[in-house]
């Protein structure tokens, strides 16, 4: 007996790809229209995740991560090309349903990526809502009896701690002007806020094909919680990268990060050039994401 091949045609898969794609879309739409009759900001979300942070200064810890879809620039190399189109979004969220996400995965580092995050008009209040949620006190840090002592132990045995303060990385593609984050920075610091957040500035070089768009006046606004992440294609990246950092101050103020593209440039020629140019303030970084997880692109 010939088994039956259960194959679609090809017209047919195109027909039921297409009728998805409408039903997402009628799914998007709805979401939209919900959450503007409640008067909330609602962001494109292409996905969210929680995975280890492949990446900076948060390397290696885990962390939640939400990916906004949509990006102005093109670069060459982009590892997230998918996620640049209006397609890419799965799921439309306001940053109360975002905030209570975070919370429920009990981490103590966000990642907001993209994409562009900072294209989206409700960024702003976003990050201040993820800092002052992940700032909450723990309510009785001052009682000390043995009793209590115990009692704590106890529940900590059948229960994890609660996370700490939340630190939030803006992964950014140094295009768009960061100065109104760096402003709300300054004003929660003022009101002692434990939270913190930082940038993660990619300043993007020659061979991305995208380094005229450069927002130059965002280099001033950064400090000991950011990092401007140098991905490197080729010598010529290697030279201009050390003329960012050279021109803009850039040693000692922030993190600079340096990240060969794989199999395009070997990290042994970034670590010469290093021991070359005597840049001790750098970080040589290799994506532990793609080393764990080689070839795959979401939800890592």
């Amino acid at each position: 007996m010939t088994k039956k091949d259960n194959t679609l045609p090809e017209w047919l898969e195109d027909v039921v790809a297409k009728e998805e794609r409408a039903r997402r879309q009628a799914v998007q739409a709805a979401e939209r229209r919900a959450a503007a009759e409640n008067r909330a900001e609602i962001m494109p979300v292409a996905e969210r995740f929680v995975s280890v942070n492949g990446e900076g200064t948060h390397a290696g810890r885990l962390a939640a991560f939400i990916r906004f879809a949509g990006c102005n620039l093109r670069c060459r190399w982009c590892d997230t090309a998918w996620a640049q189109g209006a397609d890419a979004v799965t799921e439309w969220r306001t940053a109360e349903e975002l905030v209570a996400w975070v919370r429920e995965a009990r981490v103590e580092c966000v990642t907001l990526t993209g994409g562009e995050p900072l294209l989206q008009s409700g960024a702003s209040a976003l990050v201040e809502a993820l800092v002052r949620a992940g700032s909450a006190p723990g309510g009785d840090e001052g009682v000390t009896s043995y009793a209590s002592l115990v009692e704590r132990a106890s529940a900590a045995a059948e229960e994890p701690p609660a996370p700490g303060p939340l630190f939030v990385e803006i992964e950014t593609n140094g295009s768009q002007p960061i100065r109104p984050l760096a402003a709300l920075r300054e004003r929660l610091a003022e009101e002692g806020v434990p939270g913190r957040f930082g940038f993660t500035l990619d300043c993007k070089l020659p061979a991305s094909g995208e380094d005229s768009a450069m927002n130059e006046d965002n280099y001033a606004l950064l400090g000991a919680d950011d990092v401007v992440k140098f991905v490197i294609a080729d010598a010529g990246d290697l030279d201009a990268m050390l003329a960012v950092v050279e021109a803009h101050g850039l040693a000692g103020r922030c993190g600079v990060y340096l990240s060969p593209i794989r199999g395009e440039m070997d990290p042994a020629v970034v670590v010469e050039f290093m021991r070359a140019h005597a840049m001790a303030y750098a970080t040589l970084q290799l994506q532990l994401h793609k080393v764990i997880w080689p070839g795959v692109e979401r939800g890592v």
